[in-house]
This record gives structure tokens, sequence and C-alpha cells, in this order.
């Protein structure tokens, strides 16, 4: 008896669907759940600290980072509550991480190597790491606590879960850009860099406003620039409209939905307007003066070029001693990777890149690549499970080495003693300060610590003899928030470091001639990053380069007659090499070596109470909350509640679900908890569901109940960023009755045990991924224990290898394998989508217990640079690239053995061997700029038979992605 469903009832209907499916996904241990692992190699006992405002939550005995870190937060409550007019409610709950490797390790909120700060909203968490440097404190303390006042303003009142629903709406120009233009002008330089390059260029122009809604969608190495435009387009309101329509804006949108009708509302300009205005400020401000400077090739020629589609930044230039060869670190292909190129023929080749048994990451800060004299060793600071290694790459015997430098936390900035190859200076992190110490390669220690004090010492480079090291010092900062850094030198005789220069700003990044005369460095003494050079017998400093933009990375070149350096320009940071003579020689040796009366004055310092509170005790409480109900004469009632909850360090999460249909009888609930403290991660599942089947009818006209329950227990164990292995058991109850009847239709108990294998070191520079391999090897069992019925064991591999063409064109091949026995042996699926293509998705009746299958699809981009936007609609779609793809899918399927299969005739296994080819297109596309969706269609045809289905979908039914 059929029964067409009311247009209510079949809400109800889709409902109900939707809660079964859900209900499925109670057993998650499957093959192809890939991803790299996070890890804990060290377990905090957190303690606490109060200051009037914050909660410091902290794990060393560091007094002098406790006390600056209570300075920075304190003067941050006052001067950005007094911008922006607003002030959270509370003391804030602030985390201090020594490192970024420990700052990794947070359980709160996933953290990447590119992450300097967090600012979480459900439960107002502030969280930042030290990276050694006060100005690097101050700034990011600023930056984080200004999106405190944000959510202030956006998320106070009633019903704190709802108003967190609308954070999506709200621009992260704005909410970034505020962060930025807030925490002052102590990172100026780097700012006047960006803002130049977008005003003079015509490759890399600022971005439209309406790209900026969020940053998701753009590209690897654009997120930096969009950070800074976004302080730009504050401080354009803030000098076109007055500062106090910054908080305007915020409190705008607790009421509005858009941009758009914010700017209108506030500026009265809609966005389209607020565009060409910034434009045209952004160009009279910083591209006007711009255009008296010099562009970066005034001095040199650029040895590197651009590569689509990803903007290239090179990291730490270093040119071998014969000029022919330049090493740098690129992001190109997803990872870091050092890479040598022939200055000759052009050629370039990785030298060090997808190593993932010895580094999971090489280091992009300060100067990161050293070369022997002789050329033979290079060296840099690499991480394996969170820890930094000094390594060095013999370029003779191609391999890697590495050290771990005694107990130091981090390593920075190495530089090769050019008389020695196996000696070493870097600097390194004990107990939260970054010093200078000599290394012996060999010996993996430090032989002599040549600065100790809690000033940030970096970026060492040995004299030409190797007789001394000069180096950055941290001295202070001024009263306005700018940093102070100066030059030093020590030299092995005497052991005494002398202060080399004395401005009132920032010399950083000395590069010393080989005959050792001379030190070049960067200075922003006159606002941006320029080339400065010094006579170390005189003391006398010229000023060489005036760019529009940014020297960055410079040193020696060609027997100290030229001059290496990299430069911002276009949106991408390329090598250039010029001979001494094209540089400027302007004597500036008075600012360098200015008095104590002419630095900027700085003020008292208020001394903030900071008292001890005890040991972190694990406070538990309620992050969202999300009911919902209503009510129809014909469904009935439909009710949902949402609720999740953690404890401050992120250890134990909670995530309970509860649904009800009166019109169909539907009850559903799902609990999961998962414990998170230590390096294996446990995770519980409950979930259950009961409800009426209006699909499935009786011949009385009765609706068949079904009702399932499930319980798991899952354990994940990473052995590091790339392997781990999964364990898993759990209960399950189904049951499927029509009302009339005595006995049921299916009444099965199962429980199952499950463990598997995955290992994972694929890479995407964007969207795609172009090269490395997945694979998941595993097994299952139902365990006729008890009350359980069913008995059966299943064997599952699943491998995939990307195989790189150059550009972002890759062969992907895909090779899966499941067989499973026992009186109750399982059954799977080889046809349609996710399998051999081109064929309908058979029934459960024809699928068998054994499959292959292999998938090999030829992917390269239609359109590599898209980016269509479609804002006149919501949500908005923005359409970043398309992706065209050839495929070939094979597989089979049997019952019994392999060998029994094969030996059939070649007509009797026809049916359960398939093969097909076809055409597969794919739209990677953004909702809202935020949320990655994906649109594929393909058209699939059997090699037997003529004919061919296609496909459309918003589901990727396997990772090629």
């Amino acid at each position: 008896m059929n029964r067409e469903p009311t247009p209510a009832a079949f809400l109800h209907q889709v409902l109900a669907v939707l809660a079964a499916v859900a209900v499925l996904a109670a057993f998650p241990l499957r093959a192809q759940e890939f991803g790299k692992n996070r890890l804990v190699v060290r377990d905090y006992s957190y303690k606490i600290w109060e200051t009037e405002h914050f909660l410091i939550h902290y794990y060393e005995e560091n007094p002098l980072l406790l006390e600056e870190c209570a300075k920075y937060l304190e003067e941050a409550w006052t001067e950005v509550t007094g911008l922006m007019q607003a002030k959270p409610d509370g003391k804030l709950p602030f985390f201090l991480y020594t490192n970024h490797n420990e700052f990794e390790q947070t359980r709160v909120v996933d953290i990447g190597e590119g992450t300097g700060g967090v600012t979480e909203a459900l439960k107002n968490r502030l969280l930042i790491f030290n990276n050694g440097s006060f100005s690097w404190l101050r700034h990011v303390i600023y930056h984080e606590f200004t999106h405190e006042v944000e959510f202030a303003i956006l998320h106070r009142g009633f019903w704190k879960s709802a108003r967190l629903l609308k954070s999506i709406l709200y621009p992260l120009w704005l909410m970034e850009g505020m962060a930025e233009y807030a925490s002052g002008e102590i990172d100026r330089p780097t700012d006047l860099m960006y803002a130049r390059d977008a005003a003079a260029s015509r490759v890399a122009p600022p971005f439209s406003i309406r790209d900026l809604h969020n940053f998701n969608h753009l590209k690897p190495n654009q997120i930096t620039r969009a950070y800074k435009q976004g302080s730009f387009m504050v401080e354009f309101v803030a000098e076109e409209y007055g500062k106090e329509k910054l908080s305007a804006m915020f409190r705008s949108f607790r009421d509005r939905f858009d941009i758009n009708s914010v700017l209108l509302d506030v500026l009265g300009l809609d966005d389209e307007r607020f565009d060409r205005n910034f434009k045209e400020w952004l160009e009279e401000k910083y591209g006007e003066p711009a255009k008296l400077l010099d562009e970066p090739f005034r001095y040199g020629t650029k040895l590197t070029f651009s590569e689509d589609p990803i903007p290239v930044f090179h990291y730490s230039p270093v040119l071998s001693s014969d000029g022919r060869s330049l090493f740098s670190i690129t992001l190109r292909q997803g990872y870091p990777a050092i890479y040598e190129q022939d200055l000759v023929s052009g050629k370039r080749t990785i030298v060090v890149g997808r190593s993932f048994r010895e580094l999971d990451w090489i280091n992009l800060d300060g100067r990161n690549l050293s070369l022997s004299s002789d050329g033979r060793y290079l060296y840099f600071i690499g991480k394996k499970d969170q820890e930094d290694y000094l390594c060095r790459y013999d370029r003779t015997r191609r391999r890697i080495e590495r050290r771990k430098v005694q107990n130091f936390t981090t390593l920075r900035n190495p530089a090769v003693n050019p008389k020695n190859f196996n000696e070493v200076v870097l600097a390194a992190m004990d107990h939260g300060f970054n010093d200078v110490y000599l290394v012996d390669f060999v010996l993996g220690k430090a032989t002599e610590r040549i600065t100790s004090d809690p000033q940030d010492d970096d970026e060492p480079a040995f004299l030409g003899d190797g007789s001394g090291v000069v180096y950055t010092s941290e001295v202070g900062l001024s009263s306005q928030g700018f940093t102070n850094r100066d030059l030093y030198v020590w030299r092995r005789e005497g052991k005494i470091a002398q202060r080399l220069t004395r401005g009132p700003k920032v010399e950083k990044s000395p590069a010393v001639s080989s005959d050792g005369l001379r030190v070049a460095f960067l200075s922003d003494q006159e606002g941006s990053w320029d080339l400065y050079e010094m006579d170390l017998a005189s003391g006398a400093v010229e000023r060489r380069t005036r760019v529009a933009t940014a020297i960055l990375s410079p040193s020696y070149a060609g027997g100290d007659t030229a001059f290496l350096y990299s430069s911002l320009r276009d949106g991408e940071v390329q090598v250039y090499r010029g001979p001494r003579e094209k540089f400027l020689a302007e004597d500036k040796t008075s600012i360098f070596y200015a008095s104590d009366r002419s630095l900027p004055a700085s003020k008292e310092e208020e001394i903030q109470p900071l008292s001890y509170v005890g040991p972190y005790r694990t406070r538990f409480g309620s992050d969202l909350f999300f009911p919902a109900f209503f009510y129809s004469t014909q469904g009935g009632l439909f009710a949902l509640a949402y609720w999740q909850g953690s404890d401050m360090l992120g250890y134990h999460n909670v995530v309970t679900n509860l649904a009800l249909n009166s019109g169909i009888g539907l009850f559903d609930y799902s609990v999961s908890y998962g414990f998170v403290r230590y390096r294996p991660e446990l995770r519980f599942a409950f979930k259950g569901s009961s409800y009426r089947d209006i699909l499935t009818v009786s011949t009385l006209g009765e609706d068949l109940r079904r009702s399932e329950n499930f319980q798991s227990m899952i354990v994940s164990y990473p052995f590091d960023r790339h392997h781990r292995l999964e364990g898993e058991t759990g209960l399950a109850e189904r049951y499927q009755v029509f009302p009339s009847d005595d006995a049921p239709l299916l009444n099965i108990q199962e429980w199952r045990l499950g463990a598997q294998f995955v290992r994972d070191t694929t890479t995407a520079p964007y969207l795609v991924v172009t090269r490395g391999s997945r694979l998941a090897i595993g097994a299952r069992m139902g365990l006729p224990r008890a009350k359980a019925d069913l008995d059966y064991q299943t064997h599952f591999a699943e491998w995939h290898q990307f195989v790189p063409l150059g550009g972002d064109s890759t062969v992907a091949f895909r090779t899966s394998l499941a067989k499973s026995f026992g009186p109750d042996y399982e059954v799977f699926p080889l046809s349609g989508q996710g399998g051999v293509r081109g064929y309908p998705r058979e029934s459960s009746l024809n699928q068998k217990r054994n499959i292959f299958l292999n998938n090999i699809e030829l992917r390269f981009p239609l359109f590599g640079d898209l980016n269509y936007h479609m804002w006149y609609m919501f949500p908005d779609f923005y359409f970043k690239n398309i992706y065209l793809g050839i495929f070939s899918d094979q597989g089979a399927r049997w019952d019994g053995s392999a060998r029994e299969f094969l030996s059939r005739s070649r007509a009797a296994r026809k049916d359960d061997v398939m093969h097909s080819f076809g055409l597969s297109l794919k739209l990677n596309t953004f909702i809202l700029e935020t949320f990655p969706f994906f649109f594929s269609f393909e058209w699939a045809k059997k090699t037997t038979a003529s004919g061919g289905i296609f496909y459309g979908s918003v589901f990727q039914y396997f990772t090629f992605q």
C-alpha cells in the first residue's frame, strides 16, 4: 500500500532520513580517514597568576616573562578599551606558551605553523606564544586583546550562543584590521612595505573590500598582505571619518547582517564607494611618496622569477662562493623546501624538501640558511615531532644530518664559521629567552655561551676569520611602542661584547664581509627597511638603498664586490644581486651614534600587581547551547537541542544533541566525550534513534518502526605528524518491527572490534593535493560473545598516490581492497560514485564480500585563477578555480577465494569485472569566502557498452581533493 506524503510530512521525512544517516556514522573507524596528526610531547602543569583584569595561565618558572605579560595586558586593556569604548566582562583567561613548539600542543584550538596568537569566543580565552622578543609579546597581546573587545561589543547580551552564529557574517578585514590598528606602530616598517607595494603595483593591487570578507580563499603568501590591508582600511576610516567611527561600526553590526548596511549607517557610503575612496586615500598617502623612492631592481638584477599560481616568497637567500648557485627556502609545493637554482642555466632543483622521516618543517623566520665556505654543507633549522634540530645537508653525499642541541626549546638563525665548517653560531631559547651560542655540530652541544641576559639576542653572523660574532639585541621599547634593537660584536679574545650602534630604532640582519672589515645590515631609521653598511674600523655608516618597499636578508657576494638581497614587489619576494657601485653611499653615521638624550623617551613604567592564585584545577563549563522547536498540525512538534561543553584547557570535551519529532515518532540522541590531554586521544560516543519509517509500509498500512543504538570507544595514538594507530570497540543494536507483527523483521546486536594504521604524507600548495601518498590498512571483526549475534572478520586497505606533473597538474592513483569472511560477512559496493563510475549503484543484494578497486585520474587546472565572486547573492559563492580530470576506473568483486574467482572463465566473471573511463569537472568554491565547497560533475562510460552516466555532486566520494 503506497502513501504519498504531504509537504509538511515530507519535511519530517527528510529529517528522519538525516537522523538515520547520522546514526550510521556512530562507528567512525573506516579506511579513507586521512589527515595530519596533532602531537603532545609534554604534559603541562599549569599555574594561575592574577592581575586586575586577567587570569594568566602558565607552566614555567619565569617571573620576568610573567611580569612583562602582565604589564602589556593591562596596558592593552587601558588603551584598547579607551579606543573602542567597550570593556569585556569579568577577568579574561590568558594562556602563555614559552615557544611555538609548545603552542602547537595546545588542546584549546588547532594551531598551525604560521599562527601567532588565538582569541576564541566560546570562553573568551587568549592564547599566545613567546618568541623571545618583548616587542613581539606586546604586539601579539594588543592584537589578540582587541579581538576580546570586539567580542564584548558583538556578542554581549542575551543568549551568547545565538550571537556567535553571526560570527561568519563579520568581515575579517574589519576584525583583523582593527586588531592590527590597535596594536600601534610597533611593526610600522612591515606595514609600510605592504602599503607601498599595494599602492604602486599593477600586478598585485589592493584587494577589493568584497574579496576580504574572509581570508580562507586567499593563496599562500597572501594572508599577511590581507591582514595589513585590513589595518590600512581601518586607518583610512580613523583618519577620514574619525576614530569614534571604529567602535560605531562594531556597534552597528550588532543589529545588521552585512558590511554594506553598516557602512551606510556609520559612514554614509556603500561598499563600492568605500572601496574607491580607500584606494584613492592609499594612493595619496602611500603611493605618491613611494614614487620618489627606488624600485628594488634599481640596485641589482633579479635572479629569481614568478611561478604561477602561488605568489613566490624566497626566504633566507644565500649564494655559493663561485656565484653560480643560489639557495633559498620557498613554500611553492605546500611545504617549506630548500631550492638550488643554477644561475647560468636557470634550472631549479629541490635540495631538501619532502624528508618526512627526517623533518616535519623547515623554519622560515629570520635567516635559516648558511653555506660553508667550501660549498659542501648547508646549515638550517628544521622541526621534527615538535622539537627544533640543527640540520646540515651534505651536498656531496646528498643526505641530511640533524642534531638536537642540548635542551634548548627553540633554535634560530644558524651561521657556519668560515674557517671551521663544524662550528655554528646560533640563537637558542632557554627558559623563554633567546641567547647566542657557539655550537659544535659533531658533538651536538653548545661549546660557549656568548650572551646571557633577558634581552632578545638573535641573528648572529661570524666575522670573516671566525674570530668573533656580530649579532642584534633588543634593548628596549620606546614610549610610543617602537622597538629598539642595536648591533653588537663579540670577539673570542677578551670574551666581551661591544655595542656597535645606538640608533633610536632597529638594526637587524647583520652580514659580515669576507675580509671582516664591513657589516651590512638593515635599519628602519627612516621608516622602511633599507640597507646600511658600517666600517668596523672607523664606525662610519652609509645608507646604501632607498627603496619603496623594503630590503630583506642582505649579504655580500662576488668576493664582497656585490650585495645579494631580496625585496617585496608585486606581492612576491624575489632575490636580487647588484654590484656595490650601483648602491647609494649616504653618510648616516650620526644617526647610529645618537646620545641617550636623542632616544625616544621611555615612560615611567608601573609595576602591575601580580598575585599567585594556585595550580590549575579542571573547570568545566558550557561553550554553546542551541535549542529550536516548531509545531505544525500535520507534522506535530519538532524540537532540537544542541549543547557543547569543555574545560578551560580543552582536555575534556562533551557534545550532546537531542531531537524530537512527534509527527513521525522520532527520538534521536547523541552524546560524545573526548579526553585529549595526552598523546593518545580517547573518545566515547553514545547514539540512539527510534522513529517511524514512513517510506516502508506494511500491507495493513502500518509504518515500520525502527530503533538503533550505538556505543563506541575510539583511541588514536599518533607516532608522529604522519603516522598513527587507531583502535575501536563498540556495541550496536538494530531493531525493526511492524506494530501488529509478533516477530520483528530485524533484531541484531553487534559487538565490534577494529584497528587501523594510517599514514599521510600528502601536501597541497593550495586547495588540491599535488604530491605525496596516503595509506590506511586495518581490520575489524564482529565478536559473537554475550548477546551479540554477528560473527565476521573484515580486512581492508586503501592507498593513494599523487604524482606531480608541474604547476598544479597531478596524476592521482587510488587502490582499495576489502575482504570479509565468516558466517555474517560484510558486503561492499563496487559501482557508482566512489567506485567504478559508469555503472549504476548496485543494491546490497548484488554486493559481494570481496572487492578490488583502482582509480586513475589525470587532473589539471582548466582555469587556475577564476576568482569569480557571486557577491550579489546570499550566501555568496567565490569560484576560485576549475579542474578538468580524465579518469579510468577498474574493479572486481567476488565471493569465495580469489583463486577460485580467477579460475573462472572470462564469460563467467564478466558481470563482476568492471571498467570505465570518463571526464570530470571540479569547481572549487568558497561559501562566504570561508567554507570550502566543491561542485563535481562527472561523465563516465562503460568500456563494454554504449551510453554513459552523468553525475553531479557536492560530496567528495574519495579524497582525491
